[in-house]
């Protein structure tokens, strides 16, 4: 897990950057929140909302959201905070200012910054510049909060997403199953990836002791706890 020295902030960019417990603590934490919010609505405020008063978080949007952009910006204000979504056009992200400056002067005027975006190399580079927490909302290779979201409905649903058997079908290369693999190494569940064996065999395919792959959609079905579908080609491909 990264650092939270006053060089080094807590940060959220990729699953495997967390410890397993840290992961957990995450966990734990939604699920006690979402059944408050559940119990009393949208807009709660029974003495847990309001941790985050006085503090401003700015969201980048580099692609456009709906689920993503509209969870954020609730969570912020039900928890006290005032969110600032950035789309393209609102800053000089990379164009007039380098990533990095951005990061700097971002990092003066908001606690948190979250991103959105395109390439994870570019979530890195602002991460480094940055001195407040940094949360990947999703990037070309990891989308660590879908990910922890679906981890925290396993929960959830079976009590415990140990010794669980998610099967992932789609591309398997793309962020979300990258995701999901390293979510598996942290809570103990197996993923199966099935898809096409062009993209199975693809190099950028996750790997790993808690990952196995099956091209025969329904021999990967058996003993399944989860399925996960996706389209075979994803956004933007």
């Amino acid at each position: 897990m990264h650092s939270r020295s006053p060089t080094r902030p807590f940060q959220l960019l990729t699953i495997a950057d967390l410890s397993p417990s840290c992961v957990e603590d995450l966990l734990q934490s939604s699920m006690v929140l979402a059944a408050r919010r559940r119990a009393e609505g949208p807009g709660y405020n029974n003495g847990v909302a309001g941790r985050l008063a006085g503090q401003t978080l700015a969201a980048i949007f580099e692609k456009p959201s709906t689920r993503t952009r509209a969870a954020f910006c609730a969570a912020a204000f039900e928890e006290g905070a005032l969110p600032q979504c950035l789309g393209p056009e609102d800053i000089h992200l990379g164009e007039k200012e380098t990533i990095a400056d951005t990061a700097m002067v971002l990092s003066r005027f908001f606690g948190v910054i979250a991103w959105r975006g395109h390439l994870h190399r570019n979530l890195d580079e602002l991460a480094q510049a940055a001195q407040v927490p940094v949360i990947n909302l999703l990037s070309d290779t990891h989308h660590p909060t879908q990910a922890l979201a679906d981890g925290m409905t396993m929960i959830e649903e079976f009590g415990s997403a140990k010794g669980l058997k998610l099967v992932f079908y789609g591309d398997v290369t793309n962020n979300v199953a990258r995701s999901l693999c390293e979510l598996a190494g942290a809570l103990g569940f197996l993923v199966t990836l099935s898809g096409p064996e062009a993209l199975l065999a693809d190099s950028q395919t996750p790997k790993g002791s808690f990952v196995e792959h099956d091209p025969d959609p329904l021999h990967a079905a058996r003993g399944a706890d989860v399925i996960y579908t996706d389209v075979w080609t994803s956004m933007g491909f």
